[in-house]
């Protein structure tokens, strides 16, 4: 361990009281914690340039303050346990000093979405896939074969626009899953969407511009614009999407779940997309399709990409991993018109100059040998298993005894489903807190400008249940205690009972 010990030999304190007072300081601002191992009496003279009688001097003195303790046959430790409360170290005391420099104020205005750091027993969380999903041996197979012929690529950055193997591999199945005409050249490779998001908002805005946003929308997307100090435009959606008929007159660039709306869980329909790309020609605006959960679309015809309807370089095309592998892969693409390629390339390039290469080497192999394929189609599977596990299970506790007034929206593609409560109950957000109490993580729409203008029946009287990530036998269980939470409120005790 090399420590920041540094000698002044003109200094009015003899070397091993310069040893003490550094190390005592180190450990009072939290830097060296409780149990930490610090070089040996001999290791710390050679680093800092003195004799060993001198540090041991240091280190005995420090022992006897209570800062250090030794163990036989194991060396010298900063102390588990200080004797004297006042030498516990304070991190946040030693870093808060009077007296220091004053800081001018932080440009950035931006906020982020809170974590979640506990797991519930019943995770309806929306977006999340099934880590029992993902293609372990497979994975696996592709990382050793990457490893074996990297040619010192590990040595290497990687290119900031992608590993051109993964961005063909990604055209191609763009081309036959989506039907959009794109080539290598089209693809940039990203950390994920949010990566993607704010790309398109460097690209695109400057502070006051008009962004159309759904109302309710991606809070994640719609808190990079507001960091970019855009104007948001939101813009209501019912069932089915965006209403083209209540889009502005003027916008520079216009965000757009079309496939499976994030949250309301629409598939916008064919006509809707033709409207939406004529007032976009119309207007000059940007669209930025983001196409999360087009991979499972269970009930129907799908309707194309916007990006594969799109003749004038006008959509911003924006898919990724995180539903069909795992967020914790953090990969994701865009396929940009050719006027914004290079400006693309260029702000990616800054803001990390390439994602990590073993990955993308790994995930290009599985694109390419058809695993990907196969395990998207088993994927689809297995989640259209649980939406009919859970929609049966709801209809079971929600359906004609309540004289079909809770309704099921959202169902027919994606991993999660809208559940719209009657007048009578109490609003999402109390039942929301009430089902946390009994471990159940539901999804709703908090009051925000982002979500101004939405339905209420949308936002206060609905509440979002996303299935990705809780396995089958677990659905019907979970149901079960989201109907006592509501049960057992006032409100619906006054009402019929759900069973």
């Amino acid at each position: 361990m090399l420590l920041p010990i540094t000698i002044d030999k003109l200094s009015t304190l003899s070397l091993q009281e310069q040893i003490a007072e550094q190390l005592r300081r180190l450990i009072l601002e939290g830097l060296l914690v409780p149990g930490t191992r610090v070089p040996t009496s001999r290791e710390l003279a050679r680093q800092a340039g003195l004799s060993r009688n001198t540090v041991t001097l240091a280190y005995e003195r420090l022992i006897g303050e209570g800062y250090l303790q030794t163990r036989p046959a194991s060396g010298t430790f900063v102390a588990e346990v200080f004797s004297n409360p006042d030498l516990m170290p304070s991190a946040a005391a030693a870093r808060s000093r009077p007296g220091a420099v004053p800081r001018r104020p932080v440009v950035f205005g931006g906020r982020a979405l809170p974590q979640q750091a506990i797991r519930p027993e019943f995770d309806f969380r929306l977006l999340a896939a099934d880590p029992a999903t993902f293609p372990t041996r497979e994975w696996r197979r592709h990382i050793l074969l990457a490893l074996e012929h990297h040619n010192g690529r590990m040595g290497n950055p990687p290119p900031p626009a992608g590993e051109p193997k993964l961005r063909h591999a990604i055209a191609r199945w763009l081309g036959t899953s989506r039907g959009i005409a794109a080539t290598a050249d089209d693809v940039l490779v990203v950390a994920g969407r949010q990566q993607a998001y704010n790309i398109a908002a460097q690209l695109l805005l400057r502070p006051g511009d008009g962004v159309v946003v759904e109302a309710p929308c991606p809070m994640n997307a719609a808190l990079v614009y507001e960091a970019a100090r855009a104007r948001l435009l939101p813009v209501a959606v019912d069932e089915w999407g965006i209403r083209p008929e209540r889009l502005p007159s003027e916008a520079m660039l216009a965000h757009l779940t079309p496939s499976h709306q994030n949250p309301v869980g629409g598939t916008l329909p064919l006509d809707r997309r033709e409207a939406v790309l004529a007032w976009a020609r119309l207007n000059g605006t940007t669209l930025l399709e983001d196409d999360i959960g087009c991979e499972f679309h269970y009930d129907g015809w799908q309707p194309p990409s916007l990006k594969s309807m799109d003749r004038d370089g006008l959509v911003i095309y924006c898919g990724g991993f995180s539903l069909t592998l795992g967020a914790g892969l953090r990969l994701g693409y865009m396929v940009l018109p050719p006027d914004l390629a290079a400006a693309a390339l260029d702000a990616k390039t800054l803001l990390d100059n390439g994602c990590p290469w073993l990955e993308q080497a790994a995930l290009a192999n599985l694109m390419e040998t058809g695993n990907y394929a196969r395990h998207v189609a088993a994927t689809k599977k297995c989640y259209q298993e649980r939406r009919n596990h859970l929609i049966k299970a709801l209809e079971d506790r929600f359906g004609p005894p309540w004289r079909g007034e809770v309704a099921i929206f959202g169902a027919e593609a994606g991993t999660h489903v809208g559940l719209r409560l009657p007048e009578f109950l109490p609003d999402a957000e109390t039942i929301q807190r009430r089902a946390a109490e009994r471990g159940i993580a539901l999804h709703t729409l908090p009051p925000s400008s982002f979500h101004a203008a939405a339905d209420p029946r949308l936002s206060r009287r609905s509440l979002y249940l996303g299935y990705g990530a809780l396995p089958a036998d677990r659905i019907k269980a979970a149901i079960d205690q989201l109907a006592a939470v509501i049960e057992n409120h006032p409100a619906a005790s006054a009402s019929e009972p759900l069973s």
